[in-house]
């Protein structure tokens, strides 16, 4: 298949022939092959459901890990099929002394036939600019086989080319840290998704309104620059850091006052997490009690920095008054808590347990015929997705948040769920006051 064909020259054949039903690691390359520059495999597969995912990994001997096959039912509607050498990232390699492959299964059986590797290029190769238009062309085939899955399925969001779905898969496996996603997140660039397995009943009557987005309040957007935690697990700090700026346009009432502050400072001196994943409540107790100090004093770099790497001279260090937890004894885990939340104390730090993430929640809408919701194509360009009459939809309530991977993923930014209150986790409106303690705001 064009674009998942092996590059290289002179390819060697090692027979596996071995079935994997749960994850396991093997250890098939020689100890005197020493360079490979592809790698490709022979394999039938069967899916059980829509959350089944296999994932075959080469790790090399500096332990770095490179997807060579990854399928799961938006790739595969039938849920069982034959590949014969197949690869993807792993189609053209540097020179990469081989050390094991990790066969990652969910719901799923994998017969491993054989494995195919190159032990040359041609000369004159630009591995780089090969493996990018590679990667290229295997994500326009993904896409396209995605959302004819999703149309098929009833879906109501649309995959598409995102920054996220361009990254390679131990970067988006940093990006990630802790957090799952259902297959194919990665591509997600508009509409509403559903988080977890059930869709939810349709909304009882609410005293609230059906709709309310800090984005468009007052014919003003309250909400600060979508950012990008990058190669970090460091969701929990920008969906407190996110919800604070927030508060601090609404508290000062000036909606484009958009402060900078510092994830770097949330991420290293809060002693709530890490990259590998952590907590908005200790991250907003900090707030509460150090305060955060401007992305200036302290720029983020997507590491563990030591928090003695923080300025000694911030231009501004912000404090809240505290945060009132979602699911607490005085506000119970219900929809009309959540809106009564979000309206009455401002934009949210909020988390679902089914994707163990953060983001920030600015709002919700409860779906009616009609409505729109924004996706990009696959050159990028931006249409929506209009809810027709029947749509399962209609009568959902849908939350919209405000994630942290960047404007080129999601709707700018942005994504739409749809799923059960009890699934809501870490969420926590901010209480005023808010205090600048180097600057006056007001």
């Amino acid at each position: 298949m064009q674009g998942f064909d092996l590059s290289g020259i002179n390819p060697e054949t090692i027979e596996i022939n071995q079935t994997f039903t749960s994850t396991s690691e093997i250890f098939p390359f020689s100890e005197d092959l020493m360079r490979i520059f592809g790698l490709a495999l022979n394999a039938n597969f069967s899916l059980e459901n829509d959350n089944s995912i296999i994932r075959v990994i080469l790790i090399d001997k500096n332990y770095n890990e490179h997807l060579v096959y990854e399928i799961y039912s938006l790739l595969e509607p039938n849920l069982a099929a034959s590949v014969d050498k197949m690869c993807e990232e792993t189609c053209i390699l540097n020179s990469v002394k081989p050390r094991s492959i990790r066969v990652e299964i969910t719901d799923a059986s994998l017969t491993l036939g054989s494995l195919t590797y190159a032990t040359g290029i041609q000369t004159g190769t630009d591995v780089p600019k090969v493996k990018k238009e590679k990667k290229q062309v295997q994500n326009r085939a993904k896409i396209n086989k995605i959302n004819k899955a999703l149309s098929a399925k009833g879906k109501s969001w649309i995959a598409g080319p995102t920054s996220v779905s361009e990254l390679s898969y131990a970067d988006r496996k940093k990006l990630y840290g802790q957090s799952t996603f259902p297959p194919g997140f990665e591509y997600y660039a508009g509409g509403v998704i559903q988080a977890g397995n059930t869709m939810k009943s349709v909304a009882a009557a609410s005293l609230y309104v059906d709709e309310f987005d800090w984005r468009n309040r007052h014919g003003q957007d309250w909400i600060t620059p979508v950012t990008d935690q990058e190669q970090c697990g460091s969701c929990w700090a920008f969906a407190a850091t996110g919800a604070t700026e927030a508060l601090v346009n609404l508290y000062y009432n000036i909606p484009g006052l958009n402060l900078n502050l510092s994830e770097q400072d949330v991420l290293s001196c809060s002693n709530a997490g890490d990259c590998g994943g952590g907590y908005p409540s200790i991250a907003l107790n900090y707030i509460t009690i150090t305060g955060v100090v401007d992305e200036g004093t302290f720029p983020y770099t997507a590491t563990d920095q030591p928090c003695a790497n923080k300025g000694t001279n911030p231009s501004e260090l912000i404090k809240i008054g505290g945060k009132v937890d979602f699911g607490s004894a005085a506000y119970p885990k219900t929809e009309d808590v959540l809106k009564k939340m979000i309206i009455e104390k401002g934009p949210v730090s909020g988390g679902l347990y089914d994707w163990r993430h953060a983001m920030v929640l600015p709002g919700y809408m409860v779906v009616e015929e009609g409505d729109i919701f924004y996706y990009r194509d696959l050159n990028g360009n931006r249409y929506w997705k209009t809810v027709g009459a029947g749509d399962p939809l209609i009568g959902k309530t849908v939350w919209i948040f405000k994630n942290s991977w960047g404007a080129g993923w999601g709707d700018n930014g942005y994504i739409y769920v749809e799923t059960n209150i009890t699934n809501f986790g870490w969420t926590h409106a901010l209480k005023t006051p808010v205090t600048s303690e180097i600057q006056s705001l007001l």
